[in-house]
Parts: C-alpha cells; sequence; structure tokens
C-alpha cells in the first residue's frame, strides 16, 4: 500500500512539474527502485506481541529472586568458571607426561 501511494506522489508531483510523459517516466522510475521493502507482510500474531512486549521492557521489568540469580551468575560466577577451567586447561599443557617405562 505504500509502495502504490508512494508512485502516486511521485507521478503526480511530476506531471505538476514537466507535464504528462514526465510523470509516466517517474512512476516507471519510482516502481523500478522499487525493492523488497514494499511487498506485502503477512503479520504473524506472536511476534507482533514479542515486539509490543519488547518495546514496553522497562515497565514490565520487575526485581526479584530470579533476576538476582541470573546477575550473580552472569556477572560473578560465569567469568570465574571460565578463568578456572582455562588455568586448569593450561597446567594439563604444560606438565610433561609420565609414562611408565617399558
Amino acid at each position: 500500500m505504500a509502495g502504490v501511494l508512494r508512485t502516486a506522489a511521485v507521478a503526480v508531483r511530476a506531471s505538476l512539474e514537466g507535464g504528462a510523459l514526465a510523470g509516466r517516466r517517474a512512476a516507471a522510475q519510482a516502481q523500478q527502485a522499487r525493492g523488497n521493502h514494499d511487498l506485502s507482510v503477512h503479520h504473524n500474531k506472536h511476534i507482533e506481541k514479542w515486539l509490543s512486549r519488547r518495546e514496553d521492557i522497562e515497565q514490565e521489568f520487575t526485581w526479584d529472586g530470579r533476576t538476582t540469580r541470573s546477575v550473580l551468575i552472569g556477572a560473578f560466577l560465569l567469568p570465574i568458571a571460565t578463568y578456572n577451567m582455562l588455568v586448569y586447561m593450561a597446567h594439563q599443557v604444560q606438565q610433561p607426561e609420565r609414562r611408565a617405562r617399558a
């Protein structure tokens, strides 16, 4: 719908500026320049609901025990666990292999 209105507006503007042929030429150019953004859209009610909730997240947000736990895990426990795992792996690589001699 927006593409049709845009094409009509371009045609009217061009016809006011330079005659009927200029209007048709401008409409044809606008039609050729149209990308995928002007195609019809099938709305999904679930996606629309998710997008509207995402826009209003500051009004829905509540600080509770679950939020506190998520922040603590993400900010403290996860980096500490990652660091300890990397140090452990580095020590494993640096230690010489101890094999029994046959």
